[in-house]
């Protein structure tokens, strides 16, 4: 990432700050100018900066302040670690690309959800003479970013405060499990796509979605009865918390609904653990695994004990569990825990070397580090890494899993127009 600071000295951006980029789409209306004559929306942002960074924490993990609750993840150091990874998960799904639209020189680029950013700073860098606007509810991107980058904190389900017809581009992903209202939404980028009569082409919508749901060729999934139950959990309390888990074949006809044309949907399997016998989609399924081991705690600790009454206790040994499960075949790196980590981390490894004598759990080897070079992300501090912790950062052997789960990767683009030249042909992943 570009740079870090601490929660004090960043000052989020009011959402106003992108609709004021003039209206004009050449270089001389660039983002330096964007940001001239915003002082006093920077005072005012100011002003609200120690409500905003106020965090709310909730067994043990730190979440957003601003319209809390709105986001079931949290937000703290471990889930911003997680979603650098889950970035270069996809870039490496991808062939290195970060989007399919076949865009033409866009001059204002919206990332709904930014997270930490990346997404939206990358772009920055393809794109210099666009401005990009990424937008989140938690204020917890870097500082030191390229000059054509603001980033906003805001709710992307209440209305927008830019001008219609005002994006080349908006993109958004995995936010399965964020949204209440996905065809609200989508309806809502409609209206600020750029359409034929603002520019010479349409402004493209860029959806890039994960289905939880698992799905296997072999019958793996009849082996991971854990892994299971905890994505009917989760699926069942985001209903509950009024969060759609929708699947791929959904957004097709939501963007078209909405008015859009020209959709292509592209539809990817990402493996979890080392199964593929493909070089590329083996290293996917390596990191896919170090995303769910240290997602899925994430991603499920607020639904289960908020919403269907779990106790802390009862989460930390039940996804115990589904992390032994999920690396069948596997040696297991960790990193020193972070403090409000120690006491969960302690109780339920007590409960697995239980479980272990009792003959339930099979000892696996352990290693104390992982290649440093196969990471971009400078937020991913491995260095740390030590061999005692069982819970954190399971790592797969570089030999084939006995267990060949997938999920779907779904990648839908849409303009508001037909698209009058060819596009590029999307990444291949045949495994």
């Amino acid at each position: 990432m570009a740079g870090e600071s601490s929660a004090e000295e960043r000052v989020p951006v009011p959402p106003s700050t992108l609709a004021a980029h003039n209206d004009s789409d050449g270089p001389e209306a660039g983002p330096s100018k964007s940001r001239e004559g915003q002082s006093n929306e920077k005072l005012d942002s100011a002003s609200l900066t120690s409500s905003i960074v106020d965090y709310e924490y909730e067994n043990g993990r730190r979440y957003h302040a601003y319209k809390a609750g709105r986001y079931p993840l949290p937000n703290d150091e471990t889930e911003l670690d997680r979603l650098d990874l889950q970035h270069h998960v996809v870039k490496l799904l991808l062939n290195g690309e970060i989007y399919l639209a076949p865009l033409r020189n866009p001059t204002r680029i919206l990332d709904l959800g930014t997270g930490t950013g990346l997404w939206a700073i990358e772009m920055a860098d393809r794109f210099p003479t666009a401005l990009v606007a990424g937008v989140d509810l938690s204020p917890v991107q870097p500082t030191s970013v390229p000059k054509n980058v603001i980033f906003e904190v805001d709710d992307i389900e209440s209305d927008w405060l830019y001008p219609e017809h005002h994006f080349d581009h908006i993109h958004c992903r995995t936010m399965t499990g964020s949204i209440s209202d996905w065809q609200r939404m989508i309806k809502r980028a409609f209206k600020y796509e750029r359409t034929v009569l603002h520019s010479k082409l349409g402004g493209y919508l860029e959806i890039q979605e994960l289905d939880p749901r698992l799905a296997s060729d072999d019958g793996s999934v009849a082996r991971s009865p854990f892994h299971n139950e905890l994505l009917e959990l989760i699926v069942e309390a985001s209903t509950k918390y009024d969060r759609q888990v929708p699947k791929p074949s959904d957004f097709k006809v939501w963007l078209e609904e909405a008015g859009f044309v020209d959709v292509k949907d592209h539809l990817y399997k990402i493996p979890i653990n080392s199964w593929p016998k493909n070089s590329r989609l083996k290293e996917v399924g390596k990191w896919q695994c170090l995303n769910y081991t240290e997602g899925y705690e994430a991603i499920s600790i607020g639904l289960l004990t908020r919403v269907l009454g779990w106790t802390h206790l009862e989460f930390s040994v039940f996804m115990a569990k589904v992390r032994r499960e999920l690396v069948d075949n596997v040696v297991t790196t960790g990193r020193k825990p972070y403090p409000h980590e120690i006491s969960a981390t302690k109780y339920a490894s007590t409960q697995l070397e239980a479980d272990t004598e009792d003959g339930i759990e099979e000892e696996r080897p352990y290693i104390s580090s992982i290649d440093e070079g196969l990471l971009e992300s400078p937020r991913l501090d491995i260095s740390d890494t030590v061999s005692f912790l069982p819970l954190q950062g399971l790592w797969p052997r570089n030999d084939a899993s006995d267990v060949e789960l997938v999920n779907d990767y779904f990648v839908a683009t849409a303009t508001g127009r037909p698209n009058d030249f060819p596009t590029r042909p999307p990444p291949r992943n045949a495994f």
